[in-house]
């Protein structure tokens, strides 16, 4: 339940998740990314909040659907 910042590199990983944020590889970006998540800090955990996370066995079940149809 934490905002994360990620580089660009892999912005791809993000999805429809709420509370990633994607910053540029530069200390100006970084700090202004990092500066808009501390004003923010209460609505974004909200947000957070409302991420459908995979469960634990959703996971397995999904990986075992992998493992099945690849043999």
């Amino acid at each position: 339940m934490l905002p994360v910042i990620i580089f660009e590199d892999i912005k791809h990983v993000v999805g429809s998740r709420k509370g990633v944020f994607v910053c540029k590889r530069n200390k100006d970006h970084f700090m202004s990314t990092s500066q808009y998540i501390l004003n923010n800090y209460s609505d974004i955990v909200n947000e957070i909040k409302n991420n459908i996370l995979p469960t634990k066995e959703k996971f397995i079940d999904d990986l075992s659907n992998i493992i099945s149809s690849e043999v």
